[in-house]
């Protein structure tokens, strides 16, 4: 961020937030497709809150991206193709392969998230919207992950 004839430039914040809308709409992608395949009623009901709780996430950010002047992205780019492909090729494992692909698009998200809280300037309602989001994003990792395990 940079102060020029007394006005800020908030562009690099909105495309960092943009990122991260982004990697959200790349990770319903991969939602979508699991539970196209998934067999457990219980599965198919985690996925159906999980993908919810993503869609909340990036209305938080949109609301965030849109206070700082910018416009949010609305859909996904290419990798969702890769959240995509990632799923329905461990189609033949199953659910817990299908748990394995979900649990490595929510775990390159959290990273995401991990680079935001070290990057993104303090402004007021930023780092909380992220640490929220941060949160919700982490506790979804370890419930794949104990799935992941059971599986």
């Amino acid at each position: 961020m940079f102060v020029s004839d007394e006005k800020i430039d908030y562009s690099f914040l909105i495309d960092d937030l943009n990122d991260l809308l982004q990697w959200h709409l790349d990770v319903i992608e991969g939602y979508n497709s699991a539970e196209e395949k998934a067999r457990s009623d219980e599965l198919k009901e985690n996925i159906q809150r999980w993908r919810d709780e993503n869609r909340d996430e990036i209305a938080a950010l949109g609301k965030l991206i849109e206070s700082y002047g910018g416009t949010p992205r609305s859909k996904p780019d290419l990798s969702a193709l890769t959240n995509r492909l990632r799923v329905a090729v461990t189609q033949v494992f199953r659910d817990a392969g299908l748990v394995d692909a979900l649990l490595k698009n929510e775990s390159k998200l959290l990273l995401e998230y991990e680079r935001s809280l070290k990057s993104l300037a303090e402004l007021p309602g930023m780092s909380e919207q992220i640490e929220a989001n941060y949160q919700t994003v982490q506790t979804r990792v370890e419930q794949l992950t104990e799935l992941d395990k059971a599986g």
